[in-house]
């Protein structure tokens, strides 16, 4: 067996080369779920902070949290709570590499198809009860059934298993050297649960109960209105410094208030009165209201990637000539400034992933991408089979960015002599239209950042524009069946090329929601949004 040590080595040497209820019953009779008290009669934890802070948080987020199902919801604002509800046998680091957390050790053989875990000894759940090895292999095999990344490497036949009372294996039948970032991916985290409330979880609305190893446990779910955190008083670390998600995570505040502040200006309102410690997502063109407030600090939030995806499953988006023209035509400067006004806050690449993941970063497509050559557009409008029937570019009023993404679009399409019908509607209509793909032709969207390029939804051949290409799945493929981290590496930069000179998206920047932070808050930190473990106030 290989130790996963000579995995983690590797990457170091290349980067240094990249919801109702009373508080206190946790019951929530709006979501069906409910937290479990602790149950510790142990010392309580000491907030990190000392002398004059506060020990409480209180966030403004921008949308309503729609389950705290690790498992089951992959939204983003799920992530940023069950964060500090849940762990895994597996979390990333800063640098968005896989560390043991709830794991001890961590092997595999030869050819990377058989990877066993030893777990922790002595971990509490948030019910009192001590984590066993059938509570991992039920909650990974949960997590396997119901995430669409861990279902793309681990077949219906497949499943974790108990060696022995501290051990846990699952045989692939495929070679998967990545398997380790699947495993720690924030998107339906494989979050370890008790076995009774993976026994008991709802196949559509998920579980009853929300409990997890985590440093804070769920207090109060009030739907519409907030989530309760409280710090977990038998937490166990696995005693080292925290790295990212990976670590000691003990929170320095007993308390984390999570209320659902949907109204942009409301949020607005909220950060400039001082209401909350940190508010998620101010709108960019309002920015300039927060000129000469010294008590708040606009920082970086969230990094999230925003495309325009073109159907290839059915219609004219099947013609590769009528997608680079697509590609040459757009102008995504001005698709991005429409978008986002505060363009420090954005970065243009031709990169799939953000600079934030620097082990697959690459600027291999540079030459391919925001040519802004109406000539070559045109040129290759002719060569398709586009005869001027009307393409639906299906968009969602009820996010501006998206909506004035798509006008510009729109009228720069128009240039070249295709005929745009812009589909308009609210959130709810504009995601059920995506999966039709006999009226959408192209949409706009943002999505969060993937870990690996494997995972990314736009180049998968059954969602997100139905990416169908052989040979880039044959490299994404090969990147799994790699055995050091370089080759899978060199590999995306193939496979990055290989996707740019299919024009399967156009890439419209990667931009960092813009946070409202208060001037006393001490250690704000971003990774895939927020971590407020090292968080606190000043009185």
């Amino acid at each position: 067996m290989k130790s996963f040590t000579a995995l983690i080595l590797a990457c170091i040497m290349l980067l240094t080369l990249v919801a109702c209820g009373d508080t206190g019953t946790s019951q929530s009779a709006d979501t069906g779920t409910s937290g479990t008290s602790s149950s510790s009669s142990g010392t309580e934890t000491q907030p990190a902070a000392e002398g004059g802070a506060r020990d409480s948080l209180k966030i403004a987020m921008d949308g309503e949290v729609p389950s705290l199902d690790a498992h089951l919801s992959p939204a983003i604002l799920s992530r940023f709570v069950t964060r500090y509800i849940f762990e895994g046998l597996l979390e990333f680091d800063s640098n968005y590499e896989p560390q043991l957390q709830l794991a001890e050790s961590m092997e595999h053989n030869d050819d990377c198809t058989e990877w066993t875990f030893a777990i922790r000894k002595g971990v509490k759940f948030h019910n009192g009860e001590e984590m066993t090895v059938e509570d991992v292999v039920a909650s990974l095999n949960r997590w396997k059934a119901l995430s669409a990344a861990a279902a793309s490497v681990i077949s219906d036949e497949e499943a974790f298993e108990a060696v022995d009372d501290s051990t846990v294996r699952i045989k692939l039948q495929n070679p998967t050297f990545l398997f380790p970032y699947y495993m720690a991916d924030t998107a339906q985290f494989a979050a370890i649960m008790p076995t009774s409330v993976v026994s008991d979880a709802d196949a559509d609305t998920g579980v009853k109960e929300i409990i997890g190893t985590g440093s804070m446990q769920l207090d109060e779910f009030r739907t519409s209105l907030y989530i309760n955190l409280i710090r977990f008083d038998d937490y166990t670390p696995p005693n080292k410094p925290r790295d990212g998600f990976s670590g000691d995570k003990t929170a320095a505040v007993s308390e984390m208030r999570f209320d659902f502040v949907t109204d942009s200006a409301t949020r607005i309102a909220n950060g400039l009165s001082g209401d909350y410690d940190i508010i998620e997502k101010i709108d960019m063109d309002s920015l300039e209201q927060f000129e000469g407030q010294d008590d708040v600090q606009l920082l970086k939030g969230m990094t999230v990637t925003n495309l325009l995806v073109i159907n290839k499953k059915e219609g004219i988006g099947t013609d590769i000539n009528f997608r680079k023209a697509i590609s040459y035509a757009v102008n995504v400067n001005e698709v991005s400034m429409a978008q986002y006004s505060a363009q420090e806050f954005v970065e243009i690449t031709s990169s799939y992933m953000p600079s934030t993941f620097p082990l697959w970063y690459t600027d291999v497509a540079d030459d391919l991408f925001n040519q802004q050559d109406l000539d070559k557009a045109k040129g290759f409008l002719a060569q398709s089979t586009y005869s001027g029937e009307e393409v639906n570019l299906v968009a969602n009023s009820d996010n501006p960015a998206n909506y004035g993404g798509a006008l510009v679009i729109s009228e720069q399409l128009k240039k070249i002599g295709i005929n745009v019908n812009i589909i308009a509607t609210d959130y709810a209509t504009w995601l059920s239209n995506l999966g039709n793909t006999s009226l959408m032709d192209m949409f706009v969207t943002d999505l969060a950042p993937c870990a690996i390029p494997n995972t990314l939804r736009f180049i998968s051949p059954v969602r997100t524009g139905f990416t169908n290409i052989p040979e880039l799945q044959d490299i994404l493929a090969d990147m799994n069946k790699a055995t050091e981290i370089e080759e899978a590496q060199e590999l995306w930069v193939q496979g990055q090329r290989l996707a740019e000179e299919n024009a399967i998206v156009v890439v419209l920047g990667h931009n960092y929601n813009v946070n409202a932070v208060k001037s006393n808050v001490v250690g704000y930190e971003t990774l895939s949004g927020v971590c407020l473990w090292d968080t606190y106030a000043t009185e």
